[in-house]
């Protein structure tokens, strides 16, 4: 990989405070500056953590490797919340319909009346139930 003269400003950023977005917009253009930084800020994790290696310190290809790693699972994870962000909307609108109808078929009893509001709430509050199960398998993934 080709080095660039800007690498170590990425390599001190993460102890000086220095990122600045004209670093950030070069980071994204230079790939020896961008696996510089993803290094700094593994290393300064590490150092921020207070452990004690019990053997020789990891390599700086494995750091760079683990950075590269946490970045991707980040990435994954946004995407999730937002493929799931319709899921979640539809099942509050499911419980809100749901507790309407419950409301409506309460008030049609008290009646005495059987409406057709009545006679589609099982099947809304199945489907409400389902719902509520889908939404909280997606939260534990």
């Amino acid at each position: 990989m080709p080095e660039c003269p800007r690498t170590p400003e990425f390599v001190n950023a993460p102890t000086t405070g220095g990122w600045t977005p004209e670093l950030a917009g070069h980071a994204e253009t230079c790939p020896a500056c961008r696996d510089a930084a993803l290094t700094a800020r593994m290393l300064r994790r590490l150092a921020d953590t207070n452990q004690a290696f019990d053997g020789p310190p990891p390599s700086a290809g494995t750091i760079l490797l683990k950075a590269r790693l946490a970045g991707r699972l980040q990435q994954a994870n946004e995407q999730e919340r937002r493929a799931l962000a319709p899921l979640r909307a539809i099942t509050a609108a499911a419980v809100a319909l749901g507790v309407l109808l419950l409301a409506a078929h309460g008030i049609g009893q008290a009646r005495g009346a059987v409406t057709p509001w009545s006679l589609a709430l099982p099947p809304l509050l199945l489907l409400g139930g389902v719902m509520l199960t889908l939404r909280a398998w997606a939260d534990q993934r």
